[in-house]
């Protein structure tokens, strides 16, 4: 059915996001009272989910299109923060933030129980150039942060080059980063043993269907 007639919506009391989306942020428990920057920001669910833990956020939204509709999204949740529409490469590099989020660009392959035609429409030149965006984003992340900052680096995708591979690389080059594993008892089979969440299209607990999505948590201790 047409989501703007179920209820409360126009009273701003909810937004949509897959559970697996939602997990990196619920599951920061210590992610309150932060001076947080969401460098890719649309539609919005992340940043939603930090406003509400009354961080510091400075959103980052580089695409015209997707900042008017996570716009919209804030003016109907009852929330005043401004949206910057700009390159997140290209952020301040004096400015350093507690939580830098990014939710890369990527193949978007974990939306294959939505979108069953994904692989039909990506070829080695998307996913070459989404490694490369991935890349530059984790590296601007490390510019961006505090001797205790976290990163949450996320992505709907499994492929291994978007995911595990992505975070090896990153490690390596800076060896003043570790991961700080995801906890939970209630969607452990989310998570892998390298503590990241980490899973195909799936059912949790109750029977809900979610996407394939990854997330990592990327701890600065100098």
């Amino acid at each position: 059915s047409n989501i703007e007639k179920l209820p409360r919506y126009h009273k701003g009391e909810w937004w949509v996001q897959d559970l697996a989306s939602m997990l990196p942020i619920f599951l920061s428990k210590e992610l309150k009272n932060k001076r947080v920057i969401d460098l890719c920001a649309a539609p919005g669910g992340k940043t939603f989910q930090s406003i509400v833990k009354n961080n510091k956020l400075t959103i980052i939204e580089k695409n015209r299109k997707r900042a008017r509709i996570l716009s919209s999204n804030l003016k109907r949740l009852n929330f005043s923060n401004s949206i910057n529409i700009m390159d997140a490469l290209n952020t301040d590099e004096k400015e350093k933030y507690d939580v830098i989020l990014i939710d890369a660009p990527c193949s978007a392959v974990g939306t294959i129980r939505k979108n069953p035609e994904i692989f039909f429409r990506k070829n080695k030149e998307d996913i070459n150039k989404y490694l490369q965006i991935q890349k530059n984003l984790l590296n601007k992340s490390v510019k961006l942060s505090n001797k205790k900052s976290l990163i949450i680096y996320m992505v709907c995708s499994f492929l291994e080059e978007e995911t595990t591979a992505q975070i090896d690389d990153f490690l390596k080059l800076n060896k003043n980063f570790y991961i700080e594993k995801f906890k939970t008892s209630a969607y452990k089979k989310l998570i892998d043993n390298c503590g990241y969440i980490n899973t195909f299209p799936t059912k949790v607990n109750n029977r809900v269907k979610i996407d394939g999505f990854f997330a990592a948590k990327i701890k600065r201790d100098d």
